[in-house]
């Protein structure tokens, strides 16, 4: 596939920040450009019920906002790194279904390949989230493109920022 020219062609429906993992080196990304084609996404178990402020068992959570998107559904991934600050790293699409969700490590996981990476290296060619969301969070849930508090602008994904067969990957 050649270079992405119209990147609304992505098809974003959610978007999503993943916070550095602890046991990363500093500058490092919890999902590099390295990890393979699908991959299994993490949520957190968001243990903390704000409103009544006690502990909720993760049987009792099911992954609610793990189970949210449906198969096909694509997530544009915003990480937020120690060195770099928050940047839009890839766009995954969804490849199980919402039963298929997994609780394990503390974290809910959903399998996923990806759509779109930037052109590395990152910190240099990864936009910065807020220019491409129009908003910074905080959450490691998805969230809907269509909440009011987003501005979705898909125009920061553009070349040099390639499809996978483009720097090498060959998707199945």
């Amino acid at each position: 596939m050649p270079i992405i020219q119209d990147p609304h062609q992505l098809n974003v429906k959610y978007i999503k920040l993943v916070s550095q993992i602890e046991d990363r080196e500093m500058g490092e990304w919890s999902y590099d450009c390295d990890k393979p084609e699908e991959f299994d996404l993490a949520w957190p178990s968001n243990p903390i019920n704000k409103s009544e402020n006690y502990r909720v068992s993760p049987a009792k959570l099911k992954g609610t906002n793990a189970k949210k998107a449906v198969k096909g559904e694509r997530i544009l991934l915003c990480q937020n790194n120690a060195l770099y600050g928050h940047r839009a790293t890839h766009v995954v699409e969804i490849i199980d279904n919402p039963g298929d969700t997994w609780f394990e490590y503390g974290m809910w996981f959903r399998k996923v390949k990806v759509i779109w990476i930037p052109k590395t290296p990152w910190k240099d060619n990864a936009p910065e989230s807020k220019k491409v969301t129009g908003y910074r969070f905080k959450d490691g849930n998805i969230i809907s493109v269509d909440c009011e508090t987003v501005a979705l602008n898909l125009s920061y994904l553009q070349p040099p920022f390639l499809h996978l067969e483009v720097i090498g990957i060959e998707p199945r």
